[in-house]
């Protein structure tokens, strides 16, 4: 009896990891970090860094860009491209954040959805810094269920 209820559960626990991997879509969160780059967003030399480093591992994004140098802090390969979103769904939040960060706003949140290809996303960033040239800002985009 022990032994039916532990291979049920298992059935149960393998069903819920095969939706939970292949039918339910997650997610996309991409993080932008800047440190110590020479100047801001207003300056003629704005965001340029001597090292910049991005890393895609599924639904998570990363670039880090830090140094004074002469390297624009920008994507290779830029997300959301693991759901088929144009870049600017992304870029229009970083650059709204980094907008707030230059009128004086080092800490804050945003949420704008959107509707691309008729489905409805939810898309927020945070962002931290003291200016945009030194900051941390995230986005995040999910696709909504259609009601």
């Amino acid at each position: 009896m022990k032994l039916n209820k532990f291979f049920s559960l298992l059935l149960v626990m393998l069903v819920f990891s095969y939706v939970s991997a292949f039918c339910v879509e997650q997610t996309q969160q991409t993080t932008i970090t800047r440190t110590d780059g020479n100047g801001t967003l207003w300056n003629l030399f704005a965001n340029r860094y001597d090292k910049a480093v991005e890393t895609h591992e599924g639904n998570v994004h990363t670039l880090t860009c830090s140094g004074n140098g002469n390297i624009v802090c920008d994507w290779v390969t830029p997300p959301p491209q693991n759901i088929a979103l144009p870049r600017f769904v992304m870029d229009d939040m970083i650059n709204y954040a980094d907008q707030q960060m230059s009128q004086g706003t080092y800490i804050g949140t945003y949420v704008s959805n959107f509707v691309y290809n008729n489905q409805l996303y939810y898309r927020t960033t945070v962002w931290s810094g003291n200016q945009p040239g030194e900051s941390t800002v995230q986005v995040f985009i999910t696709p909504l269920e259609a009601e």
